[in-house]
């Protein structure tokens, strides 16, 4: 199991002050999903792949 923080993000919950959109956490969200079976229980921040 890994894990996936997407970061402060304007949202309804997040509320419109918070620095990152909701499409900034794209690519990153997809990451914890897409690695290699032998990299378990690792957490991953979606902020991290802005931009990639």
């Amino acid at each position: 199991m890994n894990l996936l923080d997407p970061g402060w993000l304007r949202t309804d919950l997040g509320g419109p002050l918070a620095p990152g959109s909701v499409e900034s956490v794209m690519p990153g969200a997809l990451v914890p999903a897409l690695v290699d079976d032998d990299v378990q229980a690792k957490w991953f921040s979606a902020q991290d792949s802005v931009g990639k």
